[in-house]
């Protein structure tokens, strides 16, 4: 029989302290421990996910002394969570992996929305350079699209985009967009 590992023992265990309802948050990379754990201590605050709150002590420098008046920060590592709170939590901010009516993921959604978004501007360039009697190089469309886009605050999937070869390639190369367009 093969060993459990760390993160299948973790979703055996109840409850869970807030560090190691970080560690499952976070699918156990490292990196990311620590940001999983500041959005459990904000929504615990925030009555977004039930727990046993435990507090730091404050250090109260008239006193010169640490002072537990019960509004430090959450102690993650004696604050509690209920393992079926947790999975209902859990469950309720899978962000990119919910499938959405259409049956394609977030991540595809905001893929192709900021697509055809692009395209939507090229169209917009092309046809004001169709009725000034004049054309651009699909380089050229690429950049001023980056451009609008920026303006616009219009993202990708991983944030604004900066490269106009990468506008290019995912959405006005080829059949996408120029391929299409009357020279």
């Amino acid at each position: 029989m093969k060993p459990f590992t760390k993160l299948e023992l973790l979703w055996m265990k109840d409850p869970l302290t807030v560090e190691e309802a970080a560690m499952l948050l976070s699918g156990g990379v490292e990196s990311a421990v620590e940001t999983a754990g500041k959005l459990l201590a904000s929504d615990i605050e925030n009555g977004k996910l039930a727990a046993k709150i435990v507090r730091w002590p404050e250090y109260d420098w008239n006193l010169g002394c640490e002072v537990d008046r019960g509004n430090g920060h959450i102690n993650q590592y004696d604050t509690t969570i209920a393992q079926e709170d947790f999975k209902a939590y859990y469950q309720s901010i899978k962000l990119g992996v919910k499938e959405n009516k259409t049956g394609t993921t977030n991540t595809e959604t905001i893929e192709s929305d900021w697509k055809m978004k692009a395209r939507e501007i090229g169209d917009e360039f092309f046809e004001h350079d169709t009725a000034c009697g004049c054309r651009d190089t699909l380089d050229g469309y690429s950049m001023r699209v980056m451009n609008e886009m920026q303006e616009r605050g219009i993202k990708g999937p991983r944030g604004i985009i900066d490269n106009p070869n990468t506008i290019k390639r995912d959405a006005l190369q080829g059949s996408k967009w120029w391929g299409k367009k009357p020279k």
